[in-house]
């Protein structure tokens, strides 16, 4: 029943983050730690974090274990982010590690993003972030530059993409058939 419920939690883990299902905490509800399950990640928070309401519970990349304060203090609990226990979880990881002592729960749970460009709409990158460059307009796939459309000129682009979309459209208003030319880019 153990082993069933370790497959059955880690695939509910894995469900919560692909579906965006997260776990809310307050920061004030949070203690820094080593992750308890597997001693290979340090829970913390950064600036950002401290400064929202909410956030979503942290979890180890690199046993898949849950941030639960509740459950790190009485670690029989099966109440709480993780449906196994704090002492079910570890040994779930322990079976996972002797089964394949490079396990890391992130690489093997990772889950590639689709997405289409920001700017024309008609290339779809094969992951967030890759910075590959869209063949019709030339923007350099960039997450951070997605989440603040108004800052980050210069970076991976030379213009912020709000200002990049602008151009864009002017060029093609101003040739219908116009495409990006990499000019020696990759």
């Amino acid at each position: 029943m153990s082993g069933e419920r370790g497959y059955i939690a880690a695939e509910s883990a894995d469900l919560n983050i692909l579906l965006g299902k997260e776990k809310k905490m307050k920061p004030e509800d949070f203690v820094p730690m080593l992750c308890p399950a597997c001693g290979d990640f340090f829970f913390e928070l950064d600036e950002f974090e401290q400064a929202e309401s909410d956030i979503p519970a942290p979890q180890c990349h690199s046993c898949g274990w849950i941030y639960d304060l509740n459950q790190f203090k009485k670690p029989y609990s099966v109440e709480g982010e993780n449906e196994l226990s704090l002492l079910e979880y570890k040994k779930w990881y322990a079976r996972k590690k002797k089964e394949n002592p490079d396990y890391d729960y992130w690489t093997d749970n990772y889950v590639a993003t689709p997405h289409m460009c920001p700017v024309c709409g008609l290339y779809e990158f094969e992951d967030e972030s890759t910075f590959d460059i869209c063949p019709e307009c030339g923007w350099e796939d960039d997450d951070l530059m997605e989440q603040e459309p108004d800052k980050w000129a210069g970076c991976a682009n030379d213009l912020c993409l709000d200002d990049y979309r602008k151009r864009y459209r002017k060029l093609k208003s101003e040739n219908p058939k116009y495409t990006f030319e990499k000019n020696g880019l990759p």
